[in-house]
């Protein structure tokens, strides 16, 4: 009896190890199952693909490297063509400047009495003028309308060229009624460029015969009659 029941006991573990066996093939089997059928790898091949990532990564190293350099080299190209490009500019506008001023020159030199002139003004400044103040009162005159303005001017316009000597009665109605500093000296400007004077006095100053007075003159400032002394 006890030995049969050894028996039994000898069968019944024998069988639970091949029972245990059973299982973890079970397993495995459900494991390859579900990753699928794996390839069979080629040994030559798996180390033929590791020499070529290798290479492919070195390769991608000396690529970058590569493109590196030449986008150094292309900002260094671009900024010294650029720098090149700047001067070239610059010199060029120079010469330019320098071909417009020859120029302008030789024109000049073609205009009758271009150079220095001389004259007296009397100035009446209006509401519109640049700086709608009297430098002889200080007082504003933007009270004063153009049409008052020109008015008033042909008056003294008419004063002047009524009396004997030109010049006198200038001085004498430029102290009286200019707008400009200049009416302490009689409204004597002294000697001047074209450049000196807006373009409008300078071109009706050079229009004016010596001795002589210009009509009414319309620039910035208000409006002048001239009296050209030079």
């Amino acid at each position: 009896m006890a030995d049969s029941s050894g028996e039994l006991v000898g069968a019944a573990a024998r069988a639970a190890r091949k029972a245990r066996l059973a299982a973890r093939e079970a397993e495995q089997a459900v494991t390859i199952v579900s990753r699928g059928p794996q390839p069979k790898l080629n040994p030559q091949r798996v180390a033929a693909v590791n020499t070529e990532s290798v290479e492919d990564v070195q390769s991608g190293r000396l690529k970058k490297r590569k493109n590196r350099k030449s986008s150094s080299s292309s900002a260094s190209s671009s900024s010294s063509s650029s720098s090149s490009s700047g001067g070239k500019a610059k010199r060029a506008a120079k010469k330019a400047q320098a071909a417009a001023e020859r120029m302008q020159k030789a024109a000049r030199s073609m205009i009758p009495n271009w150079g220095a002139m001389r004259a007296s003004h009397l100035l009446i400044k209006y509401a519109g003028s640049r700086n709608p103040v009297s430098k002889r009162t200080g007082e504003s005159t933007a009270h004063i309308s153009e049409a008052q303005a020109k008015a008033e001017l042909q008056t003294y316009i008419d004063k002047i060229r009524a009396a004997g000597d030109v010049e006198e009665a200038f001085a004498k109605y430029a102290k009286q009624r200019s707008d400009c500093g200049s009416y302490r000296k009689g409204g004597d400007l002294g000697t001047f460029d074209a450049e000196q004077m807006q373009k409008e006095f300078s071109d009706a100053t050079r229009a004016t015969d010596v001795g002589t007075l210009s009509g009414i003159v319309k620039t910035e400032s208000g409006f002048h009659v001239i009296l050209r002394t030079e």
